[in-house]
């Protein structure tokens, strides 16, 4: 065969290759990578953002103006409860205490006098009184003697006022001095000491300096503390379940727990939004307090339902994973229309369905699939290049691990759950 020959064969051998293809109408098939529906709990959150805090942290702040004469403890130190931490220069309290202790004997030694008055004016009262009876004395002089020990005995009850005063005062006295000693009201850590000796404390909470003495903390538990806007606090309840996710680590969060809710909204805040603590599960021994965390409120006791990956929605001619970032952003999926793509036969076919809640991962079909249907899941090029009777094959290896996947997914929503 010469050239032209050969050249000629192949040129009608192509020819009809082309003409075959068009009239079986085939195309080389598409790999995807697919996933059955399934009934799966999908769970909605709420995220929001704040800081940790220890459960319970006591600032201590003095009730007495004073120098600080020694600071007995320092910061990251173990203390217990009703330990001695930082004194004041108690010299001017010890020396009132003094005064009001003189003011008391002094009141002591009045109604011991008044009290022997009263017995002196009581006696020469019964004498007048026996003379005015044999008439020796007159009327009047029997009145005068009645109102001097009438006198005397007010006297002397003012006495007694007198000691309660200087009593009281003795007791407030002793109280200040004994507030120059301060200690620890709870077993925990010293977190903070921004005072120091020599300088002056002072009972004030606005912050000025000298205000705060020291911080004691129990640093075995740790909340975030978060706030909730209005529209979604109906949604948060005691002991629901969450996850922190503290700036410091990198870590896939912490489990916790809602600890309380707050039932009025912050103040002066323009928008309305509520306090929510969640206790740590976690070890939060590397972490401190005032550390900025998000916080994931997950929404609970819900039952399972028909549901399918994030990424095989498409919602305005988009994949749901670009949905899904959306949801990260804040904008969480509602009700609405999407569409699918579902294998059925070794093509795919568009599929209109009706999309419930979501969470990070599924999506929530309320209508327009059955359960064991096959969706394709991505690549997610391919997804926006499908067109109905597109022939595919599913990519066996990855959806085979996409199906563990999902296993393990139901396992832990199980445990959620409960």
């Amino acid at each position: 065969m010469n050239r032209r020959s050969l050249q000629i064969a192949v040129l009608a051998a192509l020819t009809l290759g082309t003409i075959g293809l068009r009239v079986s109408g085939s195309s080389p098939a598409r790999t995807v990578q697919a996933e059955t529906v399934a009934e799966r709990v999908v769970q909605p959150m709420i995220l929001s953002s704040g800081q940790l805090a220890y459960v319970r942290e006591v600032p201590l702040s003095s009730e007495v103006i004073g120098r600080v004469a020694q600071v007995l403890v320092h910061e990251g130190e173990h203390v217990q409860q009703g330990q001695l931490l930082l004194t004041l220069d108690a010299s001017a309290l010890r020396a009132e205490v003094e005064q009001n202790q003189a003011r008391l004997s002094a009141s002591d030694i009045q109604i011991e006098q008044m009290q022997l008055k009263v017995e002196t004016l009581t006696r020469e009262f019964g004498r007048t009184e026996e003379l005015a009876r044999s008439q020796f004395v007159g009327p009047a002089a029997l009145d005068e003697a009645r109102h001097k020990l009438r006198s005397a005995q007010v006297d002397l009850r003012a006495s007694h006022e007198n000691r309660r005063q200087a009593l009281a005062q003795l007791s407030i006295a002793q109280q200040h001095l004994g507030k120059t000693e301060v200690r620890s009201p709870l077993t925990g850590t010293v977190v903070a000491v921004p005072i120091r000796v020599g300088e002056t404390a002072i009972p004030s909470t606005g912050g000025i300096p000298g205000s705060q003495l020291m911080s004691i903390a129990d640093t075995s538990a740790m909340v975030a503390e978060v706030q909730v806007d209005e529209s979604e606090i109906s949604s948060v309840s005691v002991g629901q379940r969450a996850r922190v996710h503290p700036a410091a680590k990198s870590s896939a969060g912490l489990e916790g727990r809602v600890l309380s809710v707050g039932l009025a909204p912050k103040a002066g805040a323009q928008q309305r939004s509520y306090l929510v603590r969640v206790q740590l599960a976690g070890n939060a021994d590397a972490l401190r307090t005032g550390m900025t965390c998000r916080v994931e409120l997950f929404s609970s006791g819900l039952a399972p339902t028909l549901a399918i990956p994030l990424q095989a929605v498409l919602t305005d001619g988009s994949s749901a994973s670009e949905a899904g970032a959306a949801r990260e952003a804040g904008r969480g999926a509602a009700d609405g229309a999407g569409q699918v793509w579902v294998v059925n036969g070794g093509r795919v076919e568009r599929r209109d369905v009706r999309l419930g809640l979501s969470d990070d991962t599924y999506q929530q079909v309320l209508s327009g699939l059955r359960p064991q249907d096959r969706v394709v899941t991505g690549p997610s090029r391919l997804l926006r290049e499908l067109v109905n009777g597109d022939s595919v094959r599913e990519d066996g290896g990855k959806a085979g691990t996409r199906d563990t996947a999902r296993g393990d997914a139901q396992g832990q929503a199980g445990e959620a759950r409960s």
